[in-house]
């Protein structure tokens, strides 16, 4: 009671205490927070390092225990680059004849030795090069080089950078030339299936998917008759050395094997595992849901696409079905005389002579016309950007002049070091082009 009314009597020093408290509270809160974290450290882009304008910034990086951020100052030696509109161009050697122009942006990476060298480069965000025996990422968003702590003599390695959240996530690589991959996981910060399968590589930070190999033969027979067939596939766990899926892979009626492999479509919403057969096209057998559930078994050739929300779009037979996260088919598109390609939300589509977008309610846009001489390039065709839009680009090949090509290359740049007189002796056509969020069409020649 007596503490009570002390309390009563000095309000001022009650709230100061109360508040003392809270804050401890609050600290010991955040700190446990951030040591239960995966491991992750958070590194803020250093304001020097900053370009004009962007001081006010702040550009945060999720970097792993298995990169070592690394101080460059003390270094002598460079490596210059130069930025381009989608990635980066470098001069191998003396003898290289890829054009870095001053146009470019140049960018200088303090380096140990004289004889450092690039490796590989994703988009405009990293680059991954070789300097005093270890392998370093540049990091050009935040400024910053990584060391990674893979050790070891090694024949080659294949960087992997994560297409949702675009972070470097791992390395497949090979000890000599004729060994199995291994698998170096950057967020777990070790090595999986240490040379266990024929065949490796990344999906996601989530999944690898690999395949094993026999050779089929008479070994007594003095022709060689021997071949190598694809036996079984897998879609493997990235984070530990767990098998998902697999795949036992028959011969069809003839004996024929055809090669399969797991693959993903997903984005920041969703991510749908299929198995696809390759003969010559890409034959999808099996798609599951987010939860690895079979959503869909079919046989005939058919096209997905992941729209912005999640949902998966199939393309079969000149229909469009549209299925949901758990496996649902929500919604049907009326049937289309002639389709070209599913891209995204949007189906390609040639309709009364004449090449259109259209969306599965129906929404259609014109692009060209269209007649036998015009070839369509769903290889070459997709969503990327083109001289700063962002859009759905239809290649077609079609009557182009080389002057008209060459015309527009030389003024943006994007020739590629070939002559008119060389143009001329390539096919040449149009990447048509449509902005979803405009509805603007144009088109750009091109060679192909």
């Amino acid at each position: 009671m007596v503490m009570g009314k002390e309390k009563k009597e000095t309000p001022k020093k009650k709230n100061n205490n109360f508040l003392i408290g809270v804050l401890i509270l609050l600290v010991v809160s955040l700190l446990g927070v951030f040591l239960y974290m995966e491991k992750d450290i958070i590194f803020n882009k250093d304001n020097t390092n900053t370009p004009s304008g962007n001081s006010n910034k702040e550009v945060k990086e999720k970097v792993y225990n298995s990169l070592t951020k690394e101080k460059t100052d003390k270094f002598n030696y460079t490596l210059t680059v130069y930025e381009l509109d989608d990635g980066f161009c470098y001069i191998e050697d003396s003898t290289d004849s890829e054009d870095c122009t001053i146009k470019d942006k140049p960018i200088t990476i303090k380096v140990e030795k004289d004889d450092s060298y690039i490796m590989d480069y994703y988009d405009n965000k990293y680059l991954f090069y070789k300097d005093n025996g270890k392998i370093k990422v540049y990091n050009n968003e935040t400024k910053s080089t990584y060391v990674v702590s893979i050790s070891g003599k090694f024949y080659s390695y294949i960087f992997y950078v994560d297409e949702t959240d675009k972070e470097f996530s791992g390395i497949v690589y090979y000890e000599s030339q004729d060994d199995n991959p291994s698998f170096f996981s950057i967020i777990e910060n070790k090595t999986l299936y240490n040379r266990k399968y024929d065949n490796l590589y990344f999906l996601s930070k989530d999944y690898l998917s690999a395949a094993e190999y026999k050779e089929l033969g008479d070994e007594d027979d003095d022709e060689d008759n021997s071949m190598t067939i694809m036996t079984k596939t897998y879609l493997l766990s990235a984070k530990e050395e767990k098998i998902i899926l697999s795949d036992v892979i028959l011969p069809d009626e003839e004996g024929n094997y055809m090669d399969e492999e797991y693959g993903i479509e997903a984005n920041d919403k969703a991510a749908y595992i299929y198995l696809a057969a390759y003969e010559d096209d890409m034959f999808i057998k099996k798609i599951y849901t987010n939860d690895l559930k079979t959503m869909l078994v079919t046989e005939d050739y058919i096209e997905i696409s992941i729209a912005k929300n999640g949902d998966l779009y199939v393309l079969d037979n000149n229909t469009v079905d549209v299925y949901n996260k758990s496996g649902k088919k929500i919604k049907s598109s009326d049937e289309f005389k002639e389709t070209l390609q599913l891209i995204g939300e949007y189906i390609v589509i040639i309709e009364n002579n004449k090449l259109k977008i259209t969306d599965i309610e129906g929404n259609k846009t014109e692009i060209t016309n269209w007649n036998k001489n015009k070839y369509y390039h769903s290889g070459l065709s997709g969503w990327y950007s083109e001289n700063n839009k962002k859009g759905i680009y239809m290649v077609v090949e079609e009557s182009v002049s080389a002057d008209e090509v060459y015309k527009y290359c030389t003024k943006h740049d994007t020739c590629d070091g070939m002559s008119k007189k060389e143009l001329a002796e390539v096919e040449r056509g149009y990447e048509y082009y449509f902005i979803p969020e405009t509805g603007e069409t144009g088109k750009i020649p091109t060679y192909i």
